[in-house]
């Protein structure tokens, strides 16, 4: 997923869901790295990096403001549009 699917699809989905744009600017936060990379071989977010951001999400509850339902809707629309 690259940082333009992101924005029209990702972002609009969890904003109907309830999501801030404060928050979604915090999960862009966290997931933006990601995104921004560009190689020939490899652009935007895969499926790796979405466990990974995942995980971290779930283990550092500490460090943002996602309930664990959030993060499993974070998940789920993350990976709909690998």
């Amino acid at each position: 997923m690259t940082k333009q699917e992101f924005h029209q699809k990702v972002r609009g989905a969890l904003y109907g869901k309830g999501f801030s744009h404060k928050e979604l600017d915090q999960l862009e936060g966290y997931i933006g790295g990601d995104m921004n990379e560009s190689s020939s071989t490899h652009s935007g977010i895969d499926a790796k990096e979405v466990d990974r951001a995942v995980t971290w999400l779930r283990d550092n509850k500490h460090n943002h403001t996602f309930s664990e339902k959030q993060i499993g809707e974070i998940d789920a629309e993350l990976r709909k549009h690998l």
